[in-house]
């Protein structure tokens, strides 16, 4: 049966997506096979084209031998969490090397979980499983941390933490600016339009455009809470080019229009 169609033919969307990264062809086909029901897979055979598979979809997490052609696994890892692109993705290194010494670099290397063969595959998949729901637990503090800058703590990697901080004062600078656009954005922090959707989606849960207009009702908010300035001005000042589309959008989140709003502040 085609991967990803369900019994009476619909396709079968998964929300996640898993990159595995084994030059031995039986155990890539065997852990394809065994998580191909949970997570949409894609695989490399060599550490280049793993690393070209990582910078275009973005998965949710990786799974890769150490030794495999091209750059080694431990190679992958560190230029994998060295990149904006894909820093946030977790990676398990599969390896034969079993010594205490020989794991302690794949450690270094920045892997987040170092796995020895032969291996059992549940002990696999549970593993998989915590760094996946880690990294949806992080979003949330992410999308906290954001709406209140400083107000907590991560174990959130520098990389990840220098991107939200920049990102989001990029948002916060154009706020009043109508022809703000994700073009304007990716060019400015050097991504692509669609790595920057990932990468944004990965880390805080929505799309691009999603947020912006989020930060843009905040503003409005404020301004309508402690500041006397009309509906029509207040919608100017956050980019939003017609007062009667941001009552709309401003009700549909809020629950009353600006006008309804700044009689009960």
């Amino acid at each position: 049966e085609p991967e990803g169609i369900t019994h009476d033919g619909v396709e079968l969307i998964k929300d996640q997506s898993v990159l595995i990264v084994e030059d031995n062809i039986e155990l890539l086909d065997y852990l394809s096979r065994k998580f191909e029901s949970m997570y949409e897979i894609f695989r490399a055979t060599d550490g280049n084209e793993a690393l070209k598979l990582a910078f275009e979809k973005v998965p949710d997490l990786i799974i890769s031998d150490v030794v495999i052609p091209g750059i080694s696994g431990k190679e992958l890892t560190h230029q994998l969490k060295s990149d904006i692109r894909t820093s946030h993705i977790p990676v398990i290194l599969l390896t034969a090397q079993g010594s205490i010494e020989q794991q302690i670099t794949g450690i270094q290397s920045q892997a987040d979980c170092y796995i020895t063969k032969p291996f059992n595959f549940e002990y696999l998949q549970a593993n998989a499983e915590n760094l996946i729901s880690n990294r949806a637990m992080l979003k949330e503090r992410f999308i906290s941390e954001i709406s209140v800058p400083g107000n907590r703590k991560t174990t959130a990697n520098a990389i990840d933490k220098k991107f939200l901080n920049d990102f989001a004062g990029l948002v916060e600078q154009n706020l009043g600016n109508e022809h703000f656009s994700v073009d304007e954005i990716s060019k400015i922090i050097g991504v692509s339009r669609v790595q920057l959707y990932r990468k944004v989606k990965a880390l805080l849960n929505c799309s691009v455009s999603d947020y912006i207009l989020n930060r843009r009702l905040k503003k409005a908010k404020y301004y309508l809470s402690n500041e006397d300035y009309s509906v029509a001005e207040i919608s100017y000042k956050v980019g939003i080019s017609s007062a009667t589309y941001f009552s709309t959008i401003f009700k549909a989140k809020y629950g009353m229009t600006p006008t309804e709003f700044k009689k009960t502040n």
